[in-house]
């Protein structure tokens, strides 16, 4: 209970960060009640197997069917799995520029699902690369973190 009375609040997200996540949330949500996150872990996993993301698209595919406006939100360090997704069920275009490209227009099938942050996000393994700071690696997980649990 203290934790929850302590952490709920965000106050221990700092402000610039917790403005950030509420604007890449904010055009998804007006896109579509149903947003889908997925962590597929890829580079750094490397005690366990790996999980393609293969492995998830039936479980993908029924979300899709039970809420047809689905979009999916892919957290990843793993490129190709990330152009994986993207493959199977095409880039998202949301309104006010939100992820990736323009306007959104068209049925929802011509559009795609998978919504990405967008300008000033990585989405190549920031853990491996020695050029990006610590404070630019802790900064991606977290909004990959807070964006999943919304």
């Amino acid at each position: 209970m203290a934790a929850h009375s302590l952490l709920a609040n965000g106050s221990l997200v700092r402000p610039e960060i917790r403005a950030r996540v509420d604007a890449v949330w904010a055009p998804w949500r007006v896109a579509s009640a149903h947003i889908l996150g997925m962590h597929l872990r890829g580079t750094d996993k490397v005690v366990a197997k790996k999980v393609p993301p293969e492995a998830y698209f039936p479980f993908v595919d029924a979300w899709i069917a039970a809420h047809p406006d689905a979009l999916l939100f892919v957290a990843t360090d793993e490129r190709d799995y990330f152009d994986r997704m993207v493959r199977r069920y095409g880039p998202a275009r949301l309104a006010r520029g939100g992820a990736r490209g323009g306007k959104r227009g068209g049925a929802r099938g011509s559009v795609g699902r998978v919504v990405s942050v967008g300008r000033g996000y990585r989405t190549s393994n920031v853990i491996a690369d020695a050029s990006i700071s610590a404070y630019e690696k802790g900064r991606t997980v977290l909004l990959d973190a807070l964006l999943l649990g919304r």
